[in-house]
């Protein structure tokens, strides 16, 4: 692939003359009562994950989600974790 190509179509097309909008900041709302270090490194991580996919591919995940909704796995990595916090937060005390 070029570079300053879009991967992902098939297709290659040259980006450097398309239109940009300025960077915005977005702030995020959190309840106080979680732990704010772990709701940043969370947020960082799905930042990341963001950033590393192309508009066909968020597009791709956008449309598969509103089709099908969220993924089993991931409610079942949710329900882990989650158990798994509350372990660990009691054997802490």
């Amino acid at each position: 692939m070029e570079s300053g190509g879009v991967k992902g179509t098939g297709e290659v097309m040259n980006l450097d003359n398309v239109p940009r909008i300025d960077e915005m900041e977005v702030n995020c709302n959190y309840k106080t009562k979680f732990d704010s270090e772990e709701f940043a490194r969370q947020l960082k991580d799905q930042e990341k994950g963001m950033n590393a996919l192309n508009v066909y591919e968020y597009q791709q995940n956008r449309k598969r989600f509103i089709d099908e909704g969220r993924a089993i796995g991931g409610n079942v990595a949710q329900q882990a974790a989650g158990e798994r916090a509350l372990r660990d937060k009691l054997n802490k005390d």
